[in-house]
């Protein structure tokens, strides 16, 4: 049986910076974006609920980030470079989305390690290639 992902779970986009994103040396917030996806993934839970991805920005925190705020348990997918990998966010730190990460925080009864598992699952992962748009970059629309 399939169900639409946005029936079982919220589906949200990451905050589109203007630009590069820098890091904001005083920063207390973690810039969550697609490269630290691929960091997320090789690391073990120990180190998830701790460890911010090795590079990764930060910015100061203000109210402007408040519709982009990941919390645990949600499911943070690559929508963009073919791999679509996803994790759950399991971490301590207060941390965005970037543009090009989508953020899924599944409803009661789905578990986010399960969604995980289903997205990182081989088969889907082709299904989400064939369904992607973009000739030199894949990418996944929200929709």
């Amino acid at each position: 049986m399939w169900y639409e992902l946005g029936n079982v779970a919220y589906v949200g986009s990451g905050y589109a910076f203007r630009g590069k994103v820098e890091s904001d040396p005083n920063g207390t917030l973690v810039i969550l974006q697609q490269k630290d996806i691929s960091n997320l993934v090789s690391m073990t839970s120990e180190q998830l609920a701790e460890d911010v991805p090795q590079g990764a920005a930060l910015a100061a925190d203000t109210d402007n980030f408040d519709k982009y705020r990941v919390i645990k348990g949600d499911v943070l997918l690559q929508l963009r470079g073919g791999q679509f990998l996803s994790v759950v966010f399991k971490a301590n730190y207060p941390a965005i989305a970037a543009q090009g990460v989508a953020v899924i925080r599944p409803n009661a009864g789905l578990l986010p390690s399960y969604l995980c598992w289903f997205l990182n699952h081989p088969s889907t992962t082709e299904k989400l290639r064939s369904i992607s748009g973009g000739t030199h970059i894949p990418f996944i629309s929200k929709k």
